[in-house]
């Protein structure tokens, strides 16, 4: 399993709902169009949740259907932006989110 580093999430509804979790992508899959353009998809493993709602009990997240977000070139990289660049790309996508039933 590759490490892609985790990534810090939590419910835009603080009034109602308090859960948060971190996640780190477990695979990607190429666009299925225009791949300089588009972002690959995604699947994450929920590590770890806190709080309670919406977050709390999910086990995989699915980031698929992605419109934009795709990094430059690696010709680009280093020259036309810098080593250390953070390189904003707006992007779409459609979030599916996947818990595991217990009874």
């Amino acid at each position: 399993m590759e490490d892609h580093g985790e990534i810090y999430d939590r419910s835009a509804i603080p009034k109602y709902d308090d859960s948060a979790m971190i996640v780190t992508v477990i695979g990607t899959a190429p666009p299925l169009s225009n791949p300089r353009k588009n972002r690959n998809s995604e699947i994450l493993i929920v590590k770890r949740t806190t709080g309670k709602g919406a977050f709390s009990d999910l086990t995989y997240l699915i980031f698929t259907d992605v419109k934009g977000g795709a990094a430059p070139s690696n010709k680009k990289c280093g020259t036309i932006y810098p080593n250390g660049y953070i390189y904003p790309v707006p992007f779409t996508g459609t979030l599916l989110y996947y818990y595991l039933e217990t009874k």
